[in-house]
């Protein structure tokens, strides 16, 4: 039971974190430096990149997090499953 509390508050804390750090942050400081009269430079190459990286980073939480989906992708629970069948 303290397992999958512990998974489920590290999942939350991991959907918080990417989103703060690849989207959140690198925006709103693309935002407010031109304000304070600041270059922005690599930051906006950064930003763009963290913005069109963010989408495909999403899913690898929920799948190295949730116990069933880690055992479909790297196949755990099906191959253990034919093998209990066949034997």
């Amino acid at each position: 039971m303290f397992r999958a509390d512990y998974l489920g508050c590290y999942t939350k804390f991991q959907n918080t974190v990417l989103p703060l750090f690849m989207m959140y942050i690198p925006v709103s400081l693309e935002i407010t430096m031109p304000l304070f009269q600041i270059e922005t430079g690599h930051l906006a190459n950064f930003t763009a990149g963290s913005l069109a990286v963010y989408p495909s980073l999403e899913p690898v939480i929920a799948i190295f997090c949730i116990r069933e989906f880690k055992k479909a992708v790297f196949c755990e629970y099906f191959t253990s499953r034919i093998c209990s069948e066949t034997t």
